[in-house]
């Protein structure tokens, strides 16, 4: 049973009730089933903040090991964090850092098994990727919009 809120008198009412207890309002069933996905989806993009978190700090850590430097390990990090605030921006990093990700799985797959090994690892890596950034990057979205 999920909590969603009555239109009328914002309280707090369950998805099951036909009208609100506290002002009686009746409630719409398609409000519910959209207020409903909106929970769903805000869930999903809270639990892949992770992994989205997670690419974000390997990039950052590469960064910073490639130019041997905790300066550029930080100005990375909160470079990459910043820039992915910026909605239209953010996507196109976001699309950018699942290119990546699916050459490097591109590249284990090939070494350790061949080819077509590569292709699979490859397009499961920038799948997996491009889902936890934009859910990621939505996340970020949800917490400045509060």
């Amino acid at each position: 049973m999920a909590m969603i809120k009555c239109a009328e008198c914002n309280n707090e009412v369950s998805d099951k009730a036909s009208s609100c207890p506290k002002c009686g309002a009746p409630l719409s069933h398609s409000r519910i089933k959209e207020q409903r996905a909106a929970v769903t989806q805000s869930h999903l993009n809270q639990d892949l903040s992770g992994p989205f978190m997670f690419q974000i700090l390997i990039v950052a850590i590469a960064s910073g090991v490639y130019k041997e430097s905790w300066l550029v390990f930080g100005g990375a990090f909160l470079g990459l964090m910043l820039v992915l605030m910026i909605p239209v921006v953010g996507k196109i990093v976001g699309l950018a850092l699942a290119g990546a990700f699916g050459f490097i799985g591109y590249m284990l797959g090939n070494e350790w098994w061949g080819q077509e090994a590569g292709y699979v690892f490859g397009g499961l890596f920038f799948i997996f990727s491009l889902g936890a950034s934009f859910g990621g990057i939505d996340y970020m979205n949800d917490i400045i919009k509060k």
